[in-house]
């Protein structure tokens, strides 16, 4: 393994990775992104191996590896032969924390799939609001003989919907 004062040779690892020092740091990003999401393996053991590789340390939170793993990739290809890892490191670190303050939920664990599924049918059928089109059939009973316009106005505003779904309630579907 090598030390953080070991000299790391940025161009053979850009190399081993299928990338080039002089290519645009976008492309080498998407390459990166791309062989940390293959599926051959797991994204952190690839992400750790290229943090290894560049001289860092190995991160525990998939996330994080993956960052990491990027910036020094970025740092590489930036610096080229001129590749200093304690410089690399600093910066990644930073870009790190930096995420880590702004985009917090980025780092949130998942929740478990039942409970979105049933959270996510019970907003759903609350949502979809079936007794509204009851109460707009009452209304409409209600105000009958009124001319549509006037039973759709009072229909948006009791039940807080559109003008236009008023209508339509009235004028297609109580008809």
């Amino acid at each position: 393994m090598k030390t953080k004062n070991e000299m790391i040779d940025a161009v053979y690892v850009l190399n081993k990775l299928g990338l080039e020092p002089g290519m645009s740091v976008t492309r080498a990003l998407t390459l990166v992104g791309l062989q940390i999401n293959d599926g051959n393996q797991h994204g952190i053991t690839v992400s750790n191996k290229i943090i290894k590789s560049l001289g860092g340390n190995p991160e525990q939170h998939p996330v994080a590896a993956d960052i990491m793993a990027k910036a020094l990739i970025e740092q590489a290809v930036l610096t080229g032969s001129s590749y200093d890892a304690k410089a690399a490191i600093a910066v990644a670190e930073g870009k790190l924390t930096k995420i880590r303050t702004t985009m917090p939920y980025a780092f949130a664990e998942a929740s478990p799939k039942n409970t979105q599924t049933t959270s996510a049918r019970a907003r759903k059928t609350t949502s979809r609001g079936g007794d509204k089109k009851e109460r707009a059939r009452t209304i409409f009973d209600r105000e009958a003989g009124k001319p549509a316009g006037t039973i759709a106005k009072i229909i948006a505003t009791e039940i807080d919907i559109t003008y236009a779904n008023a209508y339509y309630y009235v004028s297609r579907v109580f008809k």
